[in-house]
């Protein structure tokens, strides 16, 4: 595909998890035609990699697992403990940084099910409702 190479990040939580079979053959195919496809997801990489363990999601279709948890953490973000000991940042930071992230990694898209992200997002975002799969590209 050469140049026309893209890079797709994808969240876990309200999108893979929602129908793993179907994405993990997307990213199959995209991986295929030579893209990228990181997964996005506010979880830290090692509770990102069991859960698409779990999932049976292949991760030869994966080029990057990225956690804006641990993103946050490296650079040293005040958090408080969430009610299951995992990092809780404040939701200005929160949800903003994912946006950042995109940006940094030159996401050309991003599919994400929480739209609260969207306002923050100047990369193309597509915003997905794990329900009806329900796709909205949202530029």
């Amino acid at each position: 595909m050469g140049s026309n190479k893209m890079n797709i990040s994808i969240d876990l939580h309200g999108v893979i998890d929602k129908d793993s079979e179907m994405f993990n053959e997307y990213t199959k195919e995209l991986i295929e035609d030579g893209n990228n496809v990181f997964i996005l997801t506010g979880s830290s990489y090692v509770d990102a990699i069991s859960e698409l363990a779990e999932l049976k999601f292949n991760l030869n279709y994966i080029t990057e697992i990225i956690s804006v948890t641990d993103y946050l953490l490296d650079k040293n973000v005040p958090y408080e403990f969430d009610n299951y000991g995992r990092p809780s940042f404040h939701p200005t930071i929160w949800w903003g940084t994912k946006s950042q992230i995109a940006r940094k990694m030159s996401i050309d898209l991003h599919i994400d099910d929480r739209l609260e992200f969207l306002v923050t997002f100047t990369t193309p975002f597509m915003y997905y409702n794990g329900i009806d799969n329900l796709i909205s590209l949202m530029l």
